[in-house]
């Protein structure tokens, strides 16, 4: 392994760390070291932040397919209920918003 792949590996489990730990600062409500990974993740040069939310997005797939007792077609039908249910809690909001046709992404 080069030294430049070496580095490549590394970055990439330090990410893969940093999602897992972006996923638990979330759900501790732990607003300080969310800034603190985002800062240090998401602002990145080229494609950083880019990859960082992959990586999130992977750990939150892999959490809810282990809560779901490694059932992925189970995580996934939880996740598409979660997100029917955030759509449905929307729709209300942009019709209040004023600007018909656009759904409000604030929450």
């Amino acid at each position: 392994m080069t030294p430049g792949q070496l580095a490549t590996a590394e970055n990439k489990a330090a990410r893969t760390v940093a999602a897992y730990a972006m996923v638990r600062a979330m759900l501790a409500r732990d607003t300080w070291t969310m800034a603190r990974i985002l800062d240090r993740w998401a602002t990145g040069p080229g494609t950083e932040g880019m990859d960082f939310a992959a990586a999130v997005a992977g750990a939150g797939a892999a959490l809810a397919i282990g809560l779901a007792d490694a059932d992925r077609d189970r995580a996934l039908s939880e996740a598409d209920e979660a997100l029917t249910a955030v759509l449905i809690r929307q729709i209300p909001r942009a019709l209040r918003s004023g600007s018909p046709g656009h759904l409000r992404t604030d929450s």
